[in-house]
């Protein structure tokens, strides 16, 4: 082996040896990890002869290929093809660019159109559009006059400002989305119709700087019914849930709504401090890893002792399905609305930097089940009470079929 194919195969090795999201919010820094990882890889790659075969692919494409190809872009299409290879959306490199934008989508404060997008197959698809946000509030251009507004979970985004991001990397669209506020993006969607084609929806969306409550509204929708709306699961959520109980009780509650339509989810430890507070005493989640290896975390408080529905859609996902599967098992509440997005599994992000900048891999490392040790991954929640459509607003009881059917359920509990 030459000494340019020697740098050549261990420059490959370093970056497909990086094989190894978002639940636990927690990026860990490996650079001691970094180094082991790469000499528990090297004895088991380097004389492989798939390996080899990258070496060879790579060589003859460098040395022939019609066009001179930058080696970086090469080594970053190996990497891409490694985690491609899973065959999971939720396993992405980010490159030194990627890494920003994806470091923004945890601050909950940044500038774009109030969308989580995630990927499905070979679509980028709309996840949650946040309530109130540019993505949630515009009117495609080909409005039909009476459907309500915004992206709706489950939407397929086809392209961005006319660039096609089918089979691009969820990061990589996402950072096309963003962009400075006061500036617009034109997105093409397709939207599933059930019985009938997709129907394909043109948006041109102003982009705003957009800050991500977690508490949306927490207020009393009759004199004896509560209504609280959780956007996201941060590590203030469980305080601000409190204090918002305690509130509504306050305020002569006899009975809560809790709203988790829409909610992307966020922080494991936080989801399990919030349903601590719902559901009685024992197991919300259990975390199995690789091996099966298994960590159950549990609630210590009392439960609610109060009725309870909890309102959920297709845009309820990973904490937010915590909680709500844990309350579904446990029969402390009723869950209403559509089913689930069905993100099931958890997501570590390991970080370093060297001469090319920061950079990262975002693995799952581990699937979860409810209490009862169901899998809701790919599959979701299927609520106690089916009550489709999509709100012309959410919160609002006269233009919130789902919340009105949810105030009329508690009603007929509470009686007279």
């Amino acid at each position: 082996m030459t000494v340019s194919r020697a740098r050549l195969a261990l420059g490959a090795l370093i970056l497909v040896a990086a094989t190894a999201v978002l639940t636990y919010a927690a990026t860990v820094n490996v650079y001691v990890q970094r180094l082991e990882t790469r000499l528990d890889a090297f004895g088991e790659v380097a004389d492989h002869p798939v390996f080899r075969r990258l070496l060879d692919v790579i060589g003859y494409v460098r040395r022939f290929y019609v066009e001179e190809v930058p080696l970086d872009q090469l080594l970053e299409g190996a990497v891409d093809g490694v985690l491609q290879s899973l065959d999971d959306p939720y396993t992405v490199y980010y490159d030194a660019e990627a890494y920003e934008s994806f470091e923004i989508s945890l601050t909950g404060e940044y500038e774009g159109i109030g969308v989580v997008v995630t990927t499905v197959d070979e679509y980028v698809v709309v996840q949650t559009p946040f309530p109130g946000s540019p993505g949630a509030t515009t009117y495609p251009d080909n409005h039909d006059g009476v459907s309500p507004p915004g992206l709706r979970a489950g939407d397929r985004i086809l392209e961005v400002d006319g660039v096609s991001v089918v089979g691009m990397p969820v990061e990589r669209a996402a950072s096309l989305i963003r962009g400075p506020r006061g500036t617009t993006v034109r997105l093409t969607v397709e939207r599933p119709v059930e019985g009938a084609p997709p129907q394909v929806l043109y948006f041109t969306i102003r982009r705003q700087s957009i800050e991500i409550p977690t508490v949306q509204q927490a207020d009393m929708v009759t004199p004896r019914i509560g209504y609280l709306w959780l956007t996201q699961f941060t590590p203030d959520t469980p305080g601000q849930v409190r204090e918002a109980l305690k509130r509504l009780r306050d305020q002569g509650a006899r009975a809560i709504i809790l709203d988790l339509r829409n909610n992307p989810g966020g922080d494991l430890s936080a989801s399990v401090q919030v349903a601590s507070q719902f559901v009685p005493a024992g197991p919300v989640v259990h975390v199995e890893r690789r091996g099966g290896e298994r960590e159950t975390y549990s609630a210590r408080g009392g439960g609610l002792g109060l009725p309870l529905v909890v309102l959920v859609n297709g845009g309820t996902a990973s904490a937010s399905e915590i909680v709500a599967g844990a309350i579904q098992d446990y029969g402390s509440g009723t869950l209403l609305g559509e089913q689930t997005f069905g993100k099931g599994s958890v997501q570590t992000v390991y970080t370093w930097e060297d001469r090319q900048g920061r950079a990262a891999v975002k693995v799952t490392t581990a699937r979860y089940l409810t209490p009862k040790e169901r899998s809701i991954h790919a599959v979701g929640l299927t609520p106690d009470v089916e009550v489709p459509g999509t709100p012309e607003q959410q919160g609002d009881p006269q233009r919130d079929p789902q919340l009105r059917r949810a105030i009329e359920l508690l009603e007929q509990r509470l009686g007279g």
